[in-house]
């Protein structure tokens, strides 16, 4: 097309080419080094060509070669990092046997986690995360239907005694007993000789949340907030009603009762104000051994969440390491007491992985990226490339763009051309930042931004219908 051949025959400092789905994203790329040959401006050994994986690399040099029949040098971020390494080091490093090894990987972070929960420093961190923080609450009162509501506390909210319960703030208490040694029914038929106004069976209308059956005590988690409102999709009016019918059958049979709230659980004093109830009640809180709370841990694959969690968040710290420290991370998470302790504890973890790829002499591909951004800012590493060409660009991240910012700022006269398309950016989870697209200008200064807008791959009508869609997004 008219436009294809507009961003082949560009020779600006910095391009962009936005290329929906099925706009020839590729042949571009392919036409772009056909001309930079044929035009002889760049030998081959000057071109360079990033993929984001080793599969996409490989497919990019076989077909420009298959094409025009040219010896480009396609790569991936981190084979381009690793060459770096090789050729600025005299003993550079292996990479680490657990980088590409998931299964592997877990297995190390699972067996740090087992470390841990002996190590006296972190394990009541660790008590504490995985009893009452395991599972990132939700507002119950965010949620817009009652389905919405429970197909989450279906999938999420099982308590280390494996109940089925139907509030976070239930999980909390739930697995806070049990933790400290207290047992409890859930859901007991409360007392079955009193009969109601229909004389049918007390014990058929009412449930507790709790009940202490070495005390005798019963506990309740109400849905109100501190304004005594309920949630959006529950009946206010007959919510309060049996709330209120609830609390005047404890008072009239003297049965003691542990009355909290939702509004608790918002301030962050739902397991304060439960503790405190019970030590008035003259409960004795003995928590249970790291054995057994390993046992537990174990039996309801809270480890194997919690090891998801840490692998994740390690692929995104490490690759963004030079950008922001644990201190900052504390910072940011604005008193949140869930990812402040997520991230005590991660720092262990971080400190420990980090030991063992120095002791291995050892690096994981962030470390590739870092350290080759690194030996070009030094200027141990001076680059060859007269045009470097970036495939799949709305996947870049930041670190990515560190390397490739030091490789222009090293060589002035180095020209970048970019393709991409902010419509299928499916590497967030290992770092991609969109903004690097669709702020392309300020990361990259003066640039020309070419959008390819025929797709060969379907009709107009369905252009013309997904165009609607996406266009709602001022931003794309």
């Amino acid at each position: 097309t008219n436009l294809q051949k507009k961003a082949i025959i560009l020779n600006e400092h910095r391009a962009l080419v936005v290329a929906g789905a099925g706009t020839g994203k590729t042949s571009t790329i392919i036409g772009k080094v056909a001309y930079l040959l044929k035009t002889k401006k760049a030998r081959e050994d000057e071109i360079l060509v990033l993929a984001f994986n080793k599969n996409a690399a490989e497919e990019l040099r076989n077909r420009i070669k298959l094409r025009i029949g040219a010896n480009v040098k396609a790569s991936t971020f981190h084979s381009l990092g690793f060459e770096i390494l090789n050729k600025t080091e005299t003993n550079p490093s292996k990479l680490s046997d657990l980088e590409d090894q998931e299964i592997q990987l877990e297995k190390y972070i699972q067996n740090l986690i087992e470390k841990l929960l002996l190590n006296s420093n972190i394990k009541k961190k660790m008590n504490t995360f995985f009893s009452e923080m395991l599972i990132p609450p939700k507002d119950e009162f965010k949620f817009k239907t009652i389905k919405e509501y429970t197909q989450w506390t279906n999938k999420n909210l099982l308590s280390f005694n494996k109940e089925q319960l139907k509030s976070y703030g239930e999980l909390s208490i739930a697995n806070y007993l049990t933790l400290n040694g207290i047992k409890y029914e859930y859901e007991k038929h409360y007392n079955p000789k009193v009969k109601n106004k229909n004389n049918k069976s007390f014990q058929d209308r009412y449930r507790p949340d709790f009940y202490l059956s070495d005390h005798d005590i019963w506990i309740e988690y109400f849905g109100l907030d501190e304004r005594m409102k309920t949630a959006k999709y529950v009946d206010n009016s007959k919510y309060i009603q049996e709330f209120k019918w609830k609390m005047k059958m404890h008072k009239k049979y003297g049965t003691k009762l542990i009355d909290l709230r939702y509004a608790d659980l918002k301030q962050g004093k739902l397991l304060t104000k439960l503790k405190s109830k019970l030590k008035k009640h003259k409960v004795k809180l003995t928590q249970i051994s790291q054995k057994e709370i390993l046992f537990k841990i174990q039996e309801n694959s809270y480890e194997n969440q919690f090891v998801g969690l840490v692998k994740s968040f390690l692929q995104h710290y490490k690759a963004n390491i030079n950008l922001i420290s644990f201190k900052q991370l504390i910072t940011i998470s604005n008193k949140d007491s869930r990812k402040i302790t997520f991230i005590e504890i991660f720092e262990f973890i971080f400190k420990e992985y980090q030991q063992r790829l120095d002791e291995l002499n050892q690096i994981d591909f962030s470390d590739m990226i870092s350290i080759a951004t690194t030996k070009i800012n030094d200027k141990k590493y001076v680059s060859p490339w007269k045009y470097i060409i970036i495939d799949e660009f709305q996947d870049l991240s930041q670190p990515r763009y560190q390397l490739i910012n030091s490789l222009l700022k090293q060589n002035l006269q180095t020209k970048l051309f970019c393709v991409g398309d902010d419509w299928q950016s499916i590497y967030r989870f290992a770092g991609s930042d969109l903004n690097l697209m669709q702020s392309f200008r300020y990361y990259f200064g003066i640039a020309t931004i070419v959008k390819l807008n025929l797709t060969f791959r379907f009709n107009d009508m369905i252009a013309y219908t997904s165009e609607k869609f996406i266009t709602k997004n001022k931003k794309q």
